[in-house]
């Protein structure tokens, strides 16, 4: 069987200590250790290959030896992991307890205090989705504000569960179109359909606690006023905007303009036009021409507080403008 991701290698070591540090700077800091027998007998070899792709990161991650891992909590992401052919592992998250094999999937909550013990030889496939990500699509297709934690339920049974194993092929056509090349010719537009559509189908075919929510029918029609407002944003993002503009081209009053954004977008409406910044820097950083600048960029968009906005920026693509920039 081919490697996943093989030509993204972010480490592969015999060094425990090497191998923690460089997967704690992409998760979370972790305790990690070879356990029992396989302390004393068993060489350590640890493959990490990693592809990140903004709010959603895949992976594929293989130990040699059984190894505890002690993550504590992952506070601002989710994981999920798939085990490969054969592979073992044993995961207390929350308040569960569960062997994780056999088409037998793990999601990890952000709050849930979480510890591992992957057996000898174990491989697995990962999905790390960023909270606030999941949080946005949540609150887009329930068109109303996350009040409450997410939380899914941690334990997922492939083979009862036809919506996530729909979910797991889709990941492994993602891996499948990266190994083959294909999936980063794609363009931005087309890259955040797809970080979209992955997100979304998660909502739908996880168990959680907005699961009821979902079913139900999530959001009805938007009204006028917010697309109005939605409208007059998308096309004046370079110009200074007010509420006291949104009030004048949606109809609506500030109170009702405001609750209707809470309501149907999960956002007050000068946040989602923060939203709509923020997702155009990102589209328009990832394709700068030649020699342009982050300030040209921003400045381009009527970003002035550019110290602040990059910091908005970084929480919400895991980077800094400049580092967008420097891979396009």
């Amino acid at each position: 069987m081919m490697i996943p991701l093989r030509n993204h290698t972010l480490v592969n070591t015999a060094q425990v200590e090497q191998a923690r540090q460089v997967i704690s700077g992409v998760y979370c800091d972790h305790k990690l250790a070879p356990t029992g027998t396989a302390a004393r007998r068993e060489p350590f070899h640890a493959i990490h290959n990693f592809v990140p792709l903004g709010d959603v990161s895949l992976s594929y991650m293989a130990y040699s030896s059984e190894v505890a891992i002690n993550p504590g909590y992952l506070q601002d992401f989710y994981l999920l992991q798939l085990p490969l052919q054969q592979s073992r592992a044993r995961i207390a998250t929350g308040a569960e307890d569960f062997v994780s094999e056999n088409r037998r999937a793990s999601l990890i909550n952000p709050e849930d205090k979480t510890s591992m013990v992957w057996s000898g030889g174990c491989r697995q496939l990962m999905v790390q989705i960023r909270k606030s990500a999941v949080e946005e699509e949540l609150a887009r297709l329930t068109c109303s504000e996350v009040k409450k934690p997410l939380a899914f339920s941690p334990l997922i049974s492939l083979d009862d569960n036809p919506r996530m194993d729909s979910w797991w092929r889709y990941v492994q056509f993602l891996v499948a179109d990266v190994d083959q090349g294909s999936f980063m010719s794609l363009g931005p537009a087309e890259k955040q359909n797809l970080k979209q559509t992955l997100i979304g189908n998660l909502l739908y075919a996880a168990h959680h606690n907005y699961s009821q929510r979902l079913d139900e029918g999530g959001c009805t029609v938007v009204p006028r006023q917010v697309k109005r407002a939605e409208a007059y944003m998308l096309e004046n993002l370079a110009n200074s905007i007010s509420i006291d503009d949104l009030v004048a081209v949606s109809g609506a009053s500030a109170r009702s303009l405001f609750e209707a954004f809470k309501r149907y977008r999960g956002l007050p409406p000068m946040k989602r036009l923060q939203q709509f910044r923020l997702e155009a820097a990102h589209r328009e950083l990832q394709c700068a021409a030649a020699g342009e600048t982050v300030t040209d960029i921003l400045s381009r968009l009527g970003i002035s507080q550019q110290g602040r906005f990059a910091a908005l920026y970084k929480h919400s693509f895991g980077e800094t403008p400049s580092q967008t920039l420097k891979r396009s």
